[in-house]
Parts: C-alpha cells; sequence; structure tokens
C-alpha cells in the first residue's frame, strides 16, 4: 500500500512526467499536427552512415527515411509510397530545423532526452480559486489506466477527454 499511497499523494500536490527522447516529442507533434501515427528510428551504421526511418504503427511498414548525413535532410521514400509521405517528412525536417540546437549533430540531437517536468497537483488546482471552475489536468499514464479512469469518470457522469481525442 505504501506505494500506491504515494502516487496519490502525487498526484494531489505535484505531478511528474517522465523524461523522453526528442523522437517521442516529434511522432506526439506529428500525431497532432497531421493526424498521423508515427514511429522515428534514428539509425547508423559503422560507416558513418546516419538515417531517421519514418515507419507507420504497423510493423514493417514505413514511409521511408531522412538522409542526416544531408544537410538539406534528403528523403528517400518507399516504394510504392504511401500517402502523405512527403508531408510527413517536411513536417518532421521543420521540427528538426526549427529546433535543433546548433552545438549537436542531427542524429545526436533526435536520441537525447528531453527533460521531465512537473505540473500542478489535483489538490492544488482546486484549492486555486482562478482555476477551480476551469481547470485541466494531465496526467501522464504508460500502461492502461487511461481507460480504465475514462471508464470510471464516464460511469459517473463527469467528462473526460483524452489526448487522442
Amino acid at each position: 500500500m505504501p506505494k500506491e499511497k504515494r502516487l496519490l499523494a502525487e498526484l494531489l500536490t505535484e505531478i511528474k512526467f517522465r523524461s523522453h527522447k526528442v523522437t517521442n516529442d516529434i511522432e506526439d507533434r506529428i500525431l497532432d499536427e497531421l493526424l498521423a501515427e508515427i514511429k522515428l528510428k534514428p539509425w547508423s551504421n559503422p560507416a558513418g552512415a546516419k538515417r531517421l526511418y519514418i515507419n507507420t504503427n504497423v510493423f514493417g511498414e514505413d514511409y521511408g527515411y531522412i538522409n542526416l548525413n544531408d544537410e538539406n535532410l534528403s528523403f528517400s521514400v518507399t516504394h510504392p509510397a504511401k500517402p502523405n509521405a512527403q508531408q510527413i517528412a517536411n513536417a518532421v525536417k521543420g521540427i528538426i530545423y526549427n529546433e535543433k540546437s546548433n552545438d549537436l549533430g542531427y542524429f545526436e540531437w533526435l536520441n537525447t532526452f528531453v527533460p521531465s517536468h512537473k505540473e500542478v497537483g489535483i489538490e492544488k488546482l482546486l484549492s486555486d480559486p482562478n482555476t477551480q471552475n476551469d481547470s485541466q489536468v494531465i496526467i501522464p499514464f504508460i500502461n492502461n489506466e487511461i481507460e480504465r479512469i475514462a471508464e470510471y469518470l464516464s460511469s459517473n457522469g463527469l467528462p473526460f477527454f483524452s489526448k487522442n481525442s
């Protein structure tokens, strides 16, 4: 029971988000912007070739890869080309161009971790008179807990919106 109490205390006071790779952040943004579920896979070989594979969420299917050795980040599309492949590649390249730090190469930057962050907990939100009537709580779960919480809230007549809804 100590673990459960600690988790509840955290939800009430301060919600912590896990750190994740830059590629995971880009995947989330592509889902939000283009409604495309992708998996990004940085790859390199001993000869020095570096690529960023853009895969679908179906095993063995991909859109193609971005050549990370090329300053222009050329995109090689898989044949036959999947719908929206070029649009997705352009969106990924745009994020890389705009956000990569100058002190790292493309491959190195894509493999770095985005620092974790914290949000105000539920109890603090409810006690703040400025947020009592209109507030949003984001709780990161990495298992099927989100579905169980949604079912519980819906069955009790409470509104619930997941990131994907």
